[in-house]
C-alpha cells in the first residue's frame, strides 16, 4: 500500500492509503475529509478515462463495421461512410489512418 523504496517520491510525500489509515486512527475529521475527497477524485478520474475509452472504442467499431459491412454479414454495395469517403477522396482515408496512428 505504500510506495516501494525503488519509487522516488518528493521529500515529505505521504501515500494516500497510509494517510487515510492515519486519519482514521487519529479520528481527525479534517484529515478524513481530505482523504475521502482524494479517493473520490481518483474514482471520478478513473471513471472519466473509462468513459472516454468506451467512446473511442465504440467509434472505432462503428467506423470498421460501416467501412466493411460484410464482416458482420451485411451484403451491400455501399455504406454511408464509404459514400462520404468516395465524395471527399483519398484525404479522408489518410486522415483516419493518421488518427489511429
Amino acid at each position: 500500500m505504500t510506495p516501494s523504496a525503488s519509487q522516488e517520491q518528493p521529500k515529505g510525500y505521504v501515500h494516500i492509503a497510509y494517510y487515510g489509515k492515519i486519519a482514521y486512527k487519529r479520528n481527525d475529521p479534517h484529515m478524513i475529509d481530505y482523504y475521502l475527497m482524494r479517493q473520490k477524485r481518483a474514482r471520478d478520474s478513473e471513471a472519466e478515462q473509462r468513459r472516454s475509452g468506451n467512446i473511442l472504442f465504440g467509434t472505432a467499431l462503428i467506423i470498421l463495421f460501416n467501412s466493411f459491412p460484410n464482416i458482420i454479414g451485411i451484403e451491400t454495395t455501399s455504406t454511408l461512410l464509404q459514400e462520404v469517403m468516395a465524395f471527399m477522396g483519398l484525404e479522408v482515408y489518410l486522415a483516419i489512418g493518421l488518427l489511429f496512428y
